[in-house]
């Protein structure tokens, strides 16, 4: 009796174990803020990325003052952006590369990558190419994005 009753306990613990749920990869990213302004052209937008698929914009450019934006951001860009931010080591990056001599444009990210919480302000100068492709992508993905305005006030 003990015996079957060992077969067929080993039995049902292999089909749950056929069964087991899949791991689905989760996103690197926790936390990405994007800011950007080019003060010769009047130019300022920031983008705010949230934890599911959609992206906030406000635009502070003229002839618009405080226009803000929503949109749903495929797939394929999440994954792109979670890659780039992967490739980031957050720890070696400076908080500033501040070349203040220069003027043009500046950008502000605030990312945060698994536990790690960076803040980097760029005006001028060099950047890791890691960081500037990063940049690079960020602000292409603002010009083709669909945009839909929403009131924040709601």
């Amino acid at each position: 009796m003990r015996f079957m009753f060992s077969i067929l306990f080993l039995g049902v613990l292999s089909q749950t174990c056929k069964d087991a749920p899949k791991l689905v990869a989760q996103k690197v990213i926790t936390k990405l803020d994007f800011s950007y302004s080019f003060p010769l052209e009047a130019t300022f937008y920031s983008l705010k990325f949230s934890t599911s698929d959609t992206v906030y914009i406000k635009d502070f450019s003229p002839p618009r003052t405080d226009t803000s934006f929503q949109t749903v951001l495929p797939k394929e860009d999440w994954s792109k952006i979670d890659n780039l931010i992967s490739n980031l080591n957050l720890s070696a990056l400076d908080s500033s590369y501040d070349y203040r001599d220069i003027d043009g444009d500046a950008y502000n990210l605030k990312i945060s990558k698994n536990d790690t919480l960076k803040t980097i302000y760029i005006h001028g100068g060099d950047v890791p190419v890691e960081l500037r492709t990063f940049i690079d992508y960020i602000a292409e993905l603002k010009t083709k994005l669909t945009k839909h305005t929403y009131d924040k006030n709601n």
